[in-house]
């Protein structure tokens, strides 16, 4: 994800946590960390601070990657032509880490994210991202330890 803005969010703390090592248990909390990401999407999308739409580009362009590789794009929004999420990541996580990834691969990116601007949609507004991990990052990390305490059976 060269242009554009992302923020990533590791779950090492999470895996420690859980005291066990084994790669079912990996597998588990990396699923759960896909299901937190996807989550962490749609609030951009759905909950104010929203990201912008004018012509549904930059909306568009959000893309959600687990461990470096693409887990969905947005499909098009407003009426942009085509979708332009990133399609690969430069994540390259240590073998300790479970990174996810949530971002939007457009130039303006990260201009819209950081300058207060008037958008056209009431609910847009700047730090749509940032807004949402600070808001939600317990609600993100319960989610991705339920997921993977179901599939343990935890």
């Amino acid at each position: 994800m060269a242009e554009g803005f992302s923020f990533k969010v590791d779950a090492s703390q999470l895996l420690r946590g859980l005291k066990l090592a084994d790669a079912a248990v990996r597998a588990a909390v990396e699923r759960g960390m896909g299901q937190a990401a996807l989550q962490w999407m749609n609030d951009c999308v759905m909950e104010p601070p929203t990201v912008p739409i004018d012509t549904g580009t930059l909306r568009s362009s959000g893309s959600v990657f687990l461990q470096g590789v693409l887990l969905a794009a947005n499909p098009p929004q407003g009426p942009s032509p085509a979708p332009t999420p990133a399609t690969d990541d430069d994540l390259r996580p240590a073998s300790d880490q479970i990174l996810a990834r949530v971002g939007f691969n457009t130039p303006y990116a990260a201009k819209w994210h950081e300058v207060p601007a008037n958008f056209r949609e009431p609910s847009a507004g700047n730090k749509y991202l940032e807004a949402k991990a600070a808001a939600h990052a317990e609600e993100y990390f319960q989610i991705a330890a339920d997921v993977a305490r179901k599939e343990i059976g935890g």
